[in-house]
């Protein structure tokens, strides 16, 4: 599989590649967010549509929600899989900005009592 970036610390973007993919829209966006929220865990179709339209989505909503995990799950390859009734980004987690910068957070924060310059340059790349 290609190499994925999914970014969700500002705004929501994504790159295979290297390459950056365009969301269309909100729907692909909030699928997208739901499924690195439970990285490399199958996320049910039930729990997917509140996530995009709250507690009141429209009669079309699961249709809708499975119309655009199909756009997501064509424009990032194999990294989204699925059955219809649950969903999944199978990606190392360090694919994810926001477990990179938890990962670091907590490094410089072990570092800091024994090594303050290495704390500093730690919280340095996290907040990059």
């Amino acid at each position: 599989m290609t190499a994925l970036d999914v970014r969700v610390l500002g705004p929501i973007e994504v790159a295979v590649g290297g390459v950056a993919v365009q969301l269309r829209g909100h729907t692909e966006r909030a699928l997208l967010v739901a499924l690195v929220l439970s990285v490399d865990h199958a996320v049910p179709a039930d729990l997917l549509v509140p996530a995009v339209w709250g507690d009141d989505p429209p009669p079309s909503a699961r249709n809708t929600m499975q119309s655009a995990m199909s756009r997501l799950r064509h424009k990032v390859g194999g990294a989204i899989t699925g059955d219809g009734h649950s969903y999944r980004l199978a990606v190392p987690p360090d694919c994810i900005d926001l477990v990179r910068f938890e990962r670091l957070v907590v490094a410089a924060e072990e570092a800091l009592a024994s090594d303050p310059r290495l704390a500093a340059e730690l919280s340095m790349e996290a907040m990059e």
